[in-house]
């Protein structure tokens, strides 16, 4: 797989003891610890089709969408539908990932769905993902929702480590055979 430069600079910023790192072709090696800073994190509100079909190839590419046989194509009608809010997170120009939230309806204030691009991962940037989210959904609800795969454990220990609590099951929710926790962030009642 060939990455671009940008993506290769970003990596080289956010790996902690990477022993080989490609910049401009060569390779060289850290010897120092580096860490994501998330404040470098963007957040764009976004509607435009092209970035919802690269959010899609990257749902239809990783679990627990790709174990649930959803295609790109399946994956891409998660966009669409009323009261919706889509964020592409960016990081030195580069998409590292986006996040959906409803924020109408009965319930709004569920985040639906949130996905850092596989590379990306375990640097911090769904924690900070989390905490925007909770920012914005506070400024319309006192309660985040949201769903985790059961497949997917360590997703809920992340929503676990922010304040989430398990609510409950939903069986056969997103396809039939898989469960989903449905998780709560409560700062008080509706109320």
């Amino acid at each position: 797989m060939r990455i671009s430069i940008a993506q290769n600079r970003i990596r080289c910023r956010i790996y902690q003891y990477y022993d080989q790192c490609i910049d401009n072709h060569r390779i060289f090696t850290l010897h120092k610890k580096i860490a994501l800073d998330t404040k470098e994190l963007t957040y764009r509100l976004t509607q435009d089709e092209s970035d919802f079909k690269l959010f899609a190839q990257w749902m239809s590419a990783t679990d627990p969408w790709k174990e649930y046989g959803l295609d790109q194509t399946k994956c891409l009608k998660a966009f669409y539908g009323e009261g919706k809010e889509v964020y592409k997170v960016i990081m030195n120009q580069t998409p590292v990932a986006f996040v959906i939230l409803q924020v109408v309806s009965s319930f709004k204030g569920y985040i639906q769905t949130l996905c850092v691009e596989t590379e990306f991962r375990s640097f911090g940037i769904g924690r900070a993902i989390l905490l925007f989210c909770e920012n914005r959904i506070r400024q319309i609800s006192p309660n985040i929702f949201i769903c985790v795969s059961a497949i997917n454990p360590r997703a809920k220990k992340l929503y676990e480590s922010v304040g989430f609590e398990v609510i409950g099951t939903i069986k056969d929710f997103v396809v039939k055979g898989y469960d989903e926790i449905l998780m709560r962030k409560s700062f008080g009642s509706l109320y």
